[in-house]
């Protein structure tokens, strides 16, 4: 009997300026043989000015955000793109619990 398994797979990926993510989904019965594409990816970019954030989101379907949010909260720009995740025209999945693994990988340079 084989079981069909389809996972859902966030890559969190910090830089001293920049955030990227990207959510797979690997929905095959063995391993894929060539790197997936995501269905949603994101990144912030602090880098334009201080105190600003902006925000750039696309999904495997074409739909599009792209935001400038003032504040200096990494953290509370990292959770509005996140929330982008399953709201809105970005909208990927239904809710968040629905991810099944999360990587994530800090780069100092």
């Amino acid at each position: 009997m084989f079981l069909y398994c389809q996972m859902k797979i966030l890559v969190l990926n910090a830089g001293s300026s920049s955030q990227k993510s990207c959510l797979y989904e690997i929905a095959d019965e063995a391993l894929p043989t060539q790197a997936p594409q995501p269905i949603w990816f994101g990144k912030i970019n602090w880098t334009q000015n201080r105190g600003v954030a902006e925000i750039e989101v696309k999904t495997a379907t074409g739909a599009t955000l792209q935001e400038s949010i003032s504040g200096d909260s990494p953290q509370a720009h990292l959770t509005y793109m996140l929330n982008t995740l399953n709201h809105d025209a970005t909208k990927v999945i239904d809710q968040l619990s629905e991810i099944d693994v999360v990587g994530h990988r800090i780069v100092h340079g």
